[in-house]
């Protein structure tokens, strides 16, 4: 555990591929995390929550979460460094970023217990990065973004058809399957 520490950096952690349990880095002063770019696998949790992260470029290697991957209250306008990341167990918190697109969750399949909460993101315009989920144990909170998209989640994807709508968590009205998804099918 490394949280509360005031770090700056994890170059130190280079030579580390797995995890076997949590990694706990909350709490700092991370604006990156490149000294992980040797890491696939993280068997629990991988928390980042509460840095000042630009970036998740770091992490383009990780491809398993075995429970959650909390990246939520940093400064983050994309999460591109996610591109081979497949499971993630329970959560996948980017909630209170800058996001603008997810397109670095393109190759996420599955999210099998938990939510994605991508809320409070106020320039998230395009959902299209989410077009490869198939399975996703909870929903997609998305609440206080804008509730028009300008890139949305292609039709024909898992999400986007009709028998997944209850996926989309519409408590303030802001995600509905129709506004997120180009059509939705039958």
């Amino acid at each position: 555990n490394l949280y509360n520490n005031q770090l700056t950096n994890v170059d130190g952690l280079s030579n580390l591929t797995t995890v076997g349990n949590s990694l706990n880095l909350y709490n700092n002063q991370l604006t990156n995390v490149d000294g992980l770019s040797n890491l696939t696998t993280v068997g629990n949790s991988l928390n980042l929550y509460n840095n000042q992260l630009t970036n998740v470029d770091g992490l383009s290697n990780l491809t398993t979460i075995g429970e959650n991957l909390d990246l939520r209250n940093n400064k983050l306008t994309n999460v591109d460094g996610l591109s081979n990341l497949t499971t993630v167990k329970y959560y996948l918190n980017l909630s209170n970023n800058n996001l603008t697109n997810v397109n670095g969750l393109s190759n996420l399949t599955k999210v099998n217990y938990g939510e994605l909460d991508l809320s409070n993101n106020p320039n998230l315009v395009d959902l299209s990065g989410l077009r490869r989920i198939t399975v996703l144990g909870d929903a997609i909170k998305i609440d206080n973004n804008p509730s028009q998209f300008t890139t949305k989640i292609p039709a024909g994807a898992w999400l986007c058809n009709i028998n997944q709508k209850n996926y989309f968590d519409t408590d303030d009205g802001y995600l509905s399957q129709a506004n997120a998804c180009e059509n939705v099918t039958n």
